[in-house]
């Protein structure tokens, strides 16, 4: 916690502030301690984010460094930035907390896997398999797994039964 500490940077928005904005590259995550932001996807209100929630997670762990939704402050807020190397940095030296970070990533981005199925579907189509039946991509689904991986970390060695 010390070591994230030393590293983070305070931002301070006014009412009206972008603080992301879609599509943009991204390296950062934010914190926010205090105010309400605003989430516009495709120029549609989907969501606030307020005091004690995180903005930004997914393009500190370069899982898409471009914004996937633009954040508008509502109110005064006071953030926190921690950059992509501070975050990897912190992951490697407190690997405890890895999972735990995993699981707030994989169900933020569960919608991205079921979009992954339905592109598996119009591969098979392409391939002249035909379209995936509902059950197809259940089963596909349920066993595509989100796993947490930080630059360096090994995926699969050679020889090793997969």
């Amino acid at each position: 916690k010390e070591y994230v500490s030393r590293h983070l940077v305070k931002v301070t928005l006014a009412p009206g502030d972008v603080l992301m904005q879609q599509n943009a590259e991204g390296h950062e995550m934010y914190f926010v301690a205090r105010g309400s932001i605003e989430v516009v996807i495709n120029n549609v209100r989907v969501n606030t984010i307020v005091a004690g929630e995180v903005v930004g997670e997914m393009a500190a762990l370069g899982v898409d460094t471009r914004r996937s939704a633009t954040c508008i402050a509502l109110t005064i807020c006071v953030l926190f930035q921690l950059s992509r190397d501070v975050l990897e940095q912190t992951l490697r030296l407190y690997p405890d907390q890895k999972s735990a970070f995993a699981w707030r990533c994989r169900s933020k981005n569960e919608d991205k896997l079921l979009a992954r199925v339905n592109r598996a579907d119009a591969f098979a189509d392409v391939l002249g398999k035909g379209s995936l039946g509902f059950r197809a991509k259940s089963r596909i689904s349920n066993k595509l797994e989100s796993k947490l991986l930080l630059p360096g970390d090994v995926i699969v060695r050679a020889g090793q039964r997969g």
